[in-house]
């Protein structure tokens, strides 16, 4: 599980604006696999979820993706995985 203080340092870094940390009531990573034909296309990400309801996803791509992954062990793969990473 992250630490308060490192949930206070992704929230602050996240590009939607000035986001009070006490809205943010889960932090998930997720792994979702779609087919396509015979391809498969794995998404790795993380999602922000807010007390209202909203959530922002971090792409495997982002700067911000890559800080959680090294304050947090994220596996490569795991098909369909998600992982609480902070719960209020």
């Amino acid at each position: 599980m992250l630490t308060q203080s490192e949930v206070d340092q992704i929230s602050s870094q996240l590009s939607t604006g000035n986001v009070d940390n006490e809205e943010i009531s889960r932090i998930i990573y997720r792994i979702d696999v779609y087919k396509a034909g015979n391809e498969r296309i794995i998404s790795r990400h993380v999602d922000i979820e807010y007390t209202y309801g909203e959530y922002y996803e971090i792409c495997e791509n982002m700067a911000l993706f890559q800080y959680i992954s090294t304050v947090h062990y994220l596996p490569l793969f795991q098909e369909d995985q998600e992982i609480v990473l902070y719960q209020k």
